[in-house]
């Protein structure tokens, strides 16, 4: 029967979707599949046909710790909010496009520099990687892209300290900031920034100098007056840094 048919292909495309490269697209078909095999299943039992018991079984597997991460997985693979993959150095990067429609390539964990690859996996564990005083700002840049996901550099405003959040796959939530922190630079999923990209990060802006870093690498500076050319701060250091504001700009 179609109830059975889409068991089977839950089954296929939930082994399949353990395969890393494989996860954005296998995970949400065995979630379809089950789902809808489950409703049939449920509605032949209303009818008097088939077994309230056997329905219960079924809905117990669909909800095992493996399956519900492997659900879980392919719903935040798919919407870029949040990691099931343990990352390991054949992981693949989802490559594809940028939002301003340049290719980008997909590349293994392994080709990562080492200080992307902690970035990597401390953003991938736990959403969040303190930075200490200071970050190699190729390494911010290249795990945005590996991520596929916005990352964004919060500074302490009271020691300086500086620490970094995995967002969204376009936007940085600003529920992510802890008690005296501010955002000092987020990275955009665009390889070179246009004015009209910063429409809504000026919007959300402070008096204070914040950048974004994009995928080519271009920093832009701006506040809520608009993009500063000249900035009174410069966050980035001659060395390529991400220092942050200095001792005296700070509150």
């Amino acid at each position: 029967c179609i109830s059975t048919g889409l068991k089977w292909v839950s089954a296929v495309a939930g082994l399949l979707s353990f395969i890393p490269i494989l996860a954005p697209i296998c995970g949400p078909i065995a979630l379809a599949a089950g789902g809808a095999a489950l409703l049939m299943d449920a509605a032949l039992v209303a009818s008097g046909n088939g077994s309230w018991k056997a329905l219960a079984v079924d809905a117990a597997l669909m909800a095992l710790p493996g399956a519900g991460r492997l659900v879980r997985g392919g719903v935040r693979s798919l919407r870029g909010a949040g990691s099931s993959r343990a990352i390991n150095r054949t992981t693949m990067s989802a490559g594809g496009r940028s939002l301003d429609n340049y290719p980008i390539a997909s590349i293994p964990f392994s080709r990562l520099p080492g200080g992307a690859k902690r970035l990597v996996r401390s953003l991938d564990s736990s959403g969040t990687a303190g930075l200490g005083s200071g970050a190699r700002l190729d390494d911010i840049r290249t795990a945005s892209e590996f991520m596929g996901r916005e990352i964004g550099v919060l500074q302490h405003a009271k020691t300086g300290a500086l620490r970094a959040v995995v967002g969204e796959a376009d936007h940085m939530p600003r529920g992510l900031l802890n008690r005296h922190e501010e955002y000092i630079l987020h990275t955009h999923p665009t390889v070179h920034t246009l004015p009209s990209h910063l429409d809504i990060d000026i919007a959300n802006a402070g008096k204070r100098v914040e950048a974004v870093l994009d995928l080519g690498g271009n920093v832009t500076y701006y506040n809520r007056d608009g993009i500063i050319l000249d900035p009174p701060e410069r966050l980035v250091n001659d060395l390529g840094y991400l220092v942050g504001r200095t001792s005296a700009g700070r509150r």
